[in-house]
């Protein structure tokens, strides 16, 4: 393989059919600026099964899955991110369908945040694993197919819609550490039957649980939090809690 290079991007040429820009087994990459870092910014879209993208190449070293770098990668099952990387891009992962698995390293530092709609209509994304993170982003899950999601205890802020439509999602703990949550950042999770908010939350948004027509029990650690409108409409259970 030969690498040719330009400021700001590194080409590289499996063959002589190849040409600029590449792909090295079905990701392509570029250079990050002036540093000795890359980031994906694409994928061949017939992509399939389990990927897991370089994590060194010529002398560069994985930092980031960029924009839109697997969007519409309808066959990709599940996706290893090797140590190094330190930031997930907005739309990394949008419209992966039949993405059920993915792993996230330990360098995604807490300072790094998962972006607005990095796995949205992910529909068969049933499990992830986020240690490092302190805020998600707005979409960043909306419409994926979580069955159970471990939210790491240094997330602070959860964004608009973050959550919307997981209808097999059944249970949701917020961390402790937990300040914001956005608009409607669980509505519509159909199978959710309990939900626990912790003290740290001053105010519960409008129409947050809207449409989680199966929730039985929400617990509200704080009596001082605010609550916003229609928040437990189409909720027929028992909600529990100081503050109802």
């Amino acid at each position: 393989m030969t690498a040719y290079f330009r400021p700001s991007w590194i080409y590289f040429f499996e063959d002589e059919n190849t040409g600029p820009g590449g792909f090295v087994k079905g990701i392509k990459y570029k250079a990050i600026g002036a540093t000795t870092t890359m980031g994906t910014v694409d994928c061949d879209k017939t992509l399939s099964g389990e990927v897991t993208p370089i994590s060194q190449l010529l002398g560069y070293d994985l930092a980031e899955i960029g924009p839109m770098s697997f969007v519409d990668c309808t066959s990709i099952t599940k996706i290893n991110i090797p140590e190094g990387v330190t930031r997930i891009r907005e739309y990394a992962f949008y419209n992966c369908p039949e993405l059920t698995n993915i792993i996230i390293p330990n360098t995604l530092l807490a300072v790094t945040e998962l972006k607005t709609s990095d796995f949205q209509n992910c529909t068969n994304l049933s499990f992830i694993s986020m240690p490092g993170i302190e805020i998600i982003g707005c979409y960043a899950f909306e419409n994926a197919g979580l069955t159970t999601l471990d939210l790491p205890e240094g997330l602070v802020s959860l964004g608009k819609r973050a959550l919307f439509g997981n209808s097999s999602l059944t249970s949701l703990t917020l961390p402790e550490r937990l300040i914001s949550i956005g608009d409607v950042a669980y509505k519509n999770c159909s199978s959710l039957l309990s939900v626990r908010i912790p003290a740290t939350v001053i105010k519960i948004p409008d129409y947050v649980l809207s449409g989680s027509t199966s929730l039985k029990t929400v617990f509200i650690m704080s009596d001082t939090v605010s609550i916003g409108k229609e928040v437990f409409t189409s909720c027929p259970g028992t909600c529990r809690g100081p503050r109802l």
